[in-house]
């Protein structure tokens, strides 16, 4: 999986954000059970975000460090930009792409895996713009194997967390946690996505997610993007706006319209050629605080 330069991609936190969209996309559709990981190689070549089976052996891989991604023994090159436009198609194409098996129902263990997902990809992507860093709990790499420091900031853990799920039984605990973490504050929660469960630090749960969103099927999805319409008229006011700018632009518009404006979640972008400079830009736009994004 080659790297390329900045300029021709996704910003860093973009990256996160949108590869944890489409591997939920996956994971709504692939036969399981998976499980959300982070694969690495000490050369720093590639950090994949990647869904595994309950053998430890990648399905899915999203390197967000580079062009490409991996669909069981497939490259799937220039993922990223359509990624970042329309996550369903790049699942899709991922599922296509490796030949994986698929399924016409998922089971409820992968809807709550899906969920768990969803709530890090809408956290990550309404928070854009701030220092959010993702962070598996365990570490397996060429330089050692074992549970991710990051862990030891937590004063405790739910004590049905530390047996390994049924499944993954190639993975300890630990690897069923990421962190969520902001700058140099420290971790801001853990949540063990095979549950869908969290906690803050200090041991107590954490419910600080975006309010839930639903697919046609009534299964979890991150919203990308808006539109803003007036409430009353139904006029469009603005076509499309990054999912993290768009209780600003709202309010903005509310503002100077003196009439309520309407904001319908985007799950996808046209044109999809414009989505990487759309991502970029909300990631680069001074941060707000994230609570104006909460429900």
């Amino acid at each position: 999986m080659d790297q390329v330069t900045e300029q021709e991609s996704l910003g860093p936190r973009s990256r996160t954000a949108v590869a944890l969209s489409v591997l939920a996309e996956v994971a709504k559709r692939a036969e399981g059970p998976l499980f959300l990981a982070e694969l690495t190689t000490g050369d720093g070549i590639y950090r994949s975000l990647s869904l595994v089976n309950d053998s430890y052996q990648p399905v899915v891989q999203l390197n967000v460090l580079g062009d490409s991604a991996a669909a069981g023994d497939e490259v799937v090159e220039g993922i990223w930009p359509i990624a970042a436009g329309n996550p369903r198609l790049a699942a899709l194409m991922l599922l296509s792409e490796g030949d994986l098996p698929a399924v016409i129902e998922p089971e409820p263990s992968q809807i709550t895996s899906v969920t768990a997902i969803v709530r890090l990809a809408s956290l990550l992507t309404l928070g854009i713009a701030r220092d959010l860093t993702l962070t598996w709990g365990w570490v397996d790499g060429p330089y050692g194997v074992g549970p991710h420091p990051v862990l030891d900031e937590f004063v405790s853990f739910p004590a049905h967390w530390l047996t390994t799920p049924d499944g993954g039984d190639r993975l300890p605990w630990q690897g069923h946690v990421f962190v969520v973490s902001e700058g140099t504050s420290g971790p801001l929660f853990a949540i063990n996505v095979t549950l869908d469960e969290a906690v803050a630090p200090d041991g107590s749960s954490f419910d600080g997610f975006p309010r839930e969103l639903h697919d046609e099927e009534g299964l979890p999805i991150a919203a990308i993007g808006a539109r803003l319409t007036d409430e009353t008229t139904g006029e469009e006011l603005q076509r499309e706006v990054h999912a993290s700018m768009a209780r600003y632009a709202a309010k903005l518009l509310i503002e100077e319209r003196l009439s309520m404006v309407k904001v319908i979640p985007l799950f996808e972008l046209t044109p999809e050629s414009e989505s990487v400079s759309f991502w970029n830009i909300a990631e680069g736009i001074h941060a707000t605080d994230l609570s104006d994004y909460l429900d």
